[in-house]
């Protein structure tokens, strides 16, 4: 017999783990914005301080005065992954 906390090996010891775990908790209703009118969230004079995301100097290493080989953003990391994909000899499965 499995434990809930067991990781399940076979399909019938996952069925019987999902027996004893239940139904999933009822759909949570969809987030409008009428839900926010009234949240706040101030920002203290410290935020900076507190969560600035830190620069590769904070972190002790050197900060680069090279830019990266790859240039631009989404838009030119899908092209050159298109680029890829259109390459029959990557796009092929090894042979077994």
């Amino acid at each position: 017999m499995i434990s809930v906390f067991q990781i399940p090996l076979s399909h019938s010891e996952f069925y019987e783990v999902m027996k004893k775990v239940g139904d999933p908790l009822a759909e949570t209703p969809a987030i409008t914005s009428d839900m926010f009118k009234e949240v706040l969230c101030p920002i203290g004079d410290d935020h900076e301080q507190l969560f600035a995301i830190p620069t590769l100097a904070d972190l002790g290493f050197e900060e680069s005065t090279t830019l990266s080989a790859w240039t631009g953003g989404e838009y030119h990391a899908l092209k050159r992954l298109e680029e890829k994909m259109a390459d029959e000899n990557l796009m092929r499965l090894p042979k077994e």
